[in-house]
Parts: C-alpha cells; structure tokens; sequence
C-alpha cells in the first residue's frame, strides 16, 4: 500500500549501495510486521483462556470467531489464514504474551 511505495521504488531501482539497500529492506519489512499485526490484532478478542488449579494459562483462539470478526469478502483469505501452520505459531506467540 501507499507506506511500502517508497521502499519497493527505491528497491527497484538497481544503481544502489550495499547500505541503501539494506536500510529500504529493513523499512519495507518493518511496515509488512506493522501491517500484519493490524491485521491479525483481533486474535485475543476471539480466545478464551482457562485457568487451571495451579494458576497456569491456557489460551485457545476461536478460529471461527476470528473469521467472522473480518469483513465478508475477506473471509475466505482468512479462512485459509488461520489454517497455516505460521498463523498457528504466530497466534500461539500472541496468547502466550496475552496470558503472562
């Protein structure tokens, strides 16, 4: 989107340093984790957490919910999403920070 405009031009661009280089990955790779964390932000809305005897956490993430939480005509990107093997450890990475 418009925020990644100016790193993917001037990595576009084939006259670079070293340095440039790196400095515009590392811009266009900060605004994708913004991004991602935006969208999947909603993760500890549609969890619930049980608490065991002695005190420990457990975090489970309604996947349904999840999906409905989304506008209509992104659900089915969602849908497939959450069914990823990176959604389940990012999620799981979420719920743990959220329970401590």
């Amino acid at each position: 989107s418009m925020a990644l405009r100016p790193f993917h031009e001037r990595l576009s661009k084939q006259a670079k340093s070293k340095e440039d280089e790196a400095a515009d990955v590392k811009g266009f790779i900060r605004e994708i984790r913004k991004y991602l964390e935006w969208l999947l932000g909603g993760i500890p809305a549609n969890a619930i957490t049980d608490v065991n005897i002695s005190n420990d956490r457990i975090s489970l993430l309604l996947k349904d919910s999840f999906v409905e939480s989304f506008a209509k005509q992104d659900r089915p990107f969602i849908r497939l999403l959450v069914e990823t093997q990176m959604f389940n450890v990012y999620a799981d990475e979420v719920l743990k920070k959220v329970a401590s």
